[in-house]
């Protein structure tokens, strides 16, 4: 799963769907967000991973997560 978060009234909606989507039955996911906001994204997980910078347009923001997404299918 890649993710952008350019809002921080958004963090409460990435943090449910990022928990809803680690609870699959899967064993090879993993969680990439590029976090854009002043509010940290909280998820206690060896399979997620954020980066925090300044906000930049958002093909950039998901190029860099799809980038650094682990794994054969994103």
């Amino acid at each position: 799963m890649v993710l952008a978060v350019k809002r921080p009234d958004r963090v409460p909606f990435a943090e449910e769907a990022i928990g809803m989507f680690l609870k699959q039955d899967w064993p090879h996911l993993d969680v990439f967000v590029y976090n854009a906001t002043d509010r940290p994204i909280v998820v206690r997980d060896r399979r997620f991973r954020q980066v925090v910078l300044r906000q930049q347009s958002l093909p950039y923001m998901l190029n860099l997560c799809i980038e650094n997404a682990r794994g054969q299918w994103i």
